[in-house]
């Protein structure tokens, strides 16, 4: 594979990630998350990159998520990305601070009407009893 030359990380990854954009079947913006508890045990799941600035790479949860709670008692957190169409993947490891207020509101007010009111209802990171539940939360 050619190399890009490109000496600057970010301008790096934001150079890949547009290719996957046009290359993997879907979601090129979805990466693991790693996070460890206070204890330090492990926990990964996949998120979506909302974005990726000089202020590193935004991903939004619920704080009341087991994600939320690790991150919270231990900010540091890893992202890995795969992008099996280039290839390559992308491994970033580093502190973890929140959005402000404004800026979880505003990404919140871009989601459709029926996403937010299934964020609402959704306990996250708790066990349903059936899915009865989860619909009469929505309701």
């Amino acid at each position: 594979m050619k190399k890009d030359h490109i000496s600057d990380p970010l301008e790096r990854f934001e150079k890949w990630f547009s290719k996957a954009n046009k290359t993997e079947p879907s979601l090129a913006e979805a990466m693991t998350l790693s996070t460890a508890n206070k204890s330090g045990v492990p926990s990964a799941r996949m998120v979506l990159l909302k974005a990726a600035d000089d202020r590193g790479f935004v991903f939004y949860t619920n704080l009341g998520s087991q994600k939320a709670d690790e991150l919270i008692s231990n900010p540091i957190a890893s992202l890995v990305f795969h992008w099996k169409s280039l290839k390559r993947q992308v491994c970033i490891l580093g502190d973890v601070e929140t959005v402000s207020d404004e800026e979880a509101d505003k990404y919140f007010s871009t989601r459709t009407r029926a996403a937010q009111i299934g964020s609402w209802a959704s306990l996250q990171s708790q066990k349903m009893k059936n899915r009865l539940d989860l619909k009469n939360g929505v309701a």
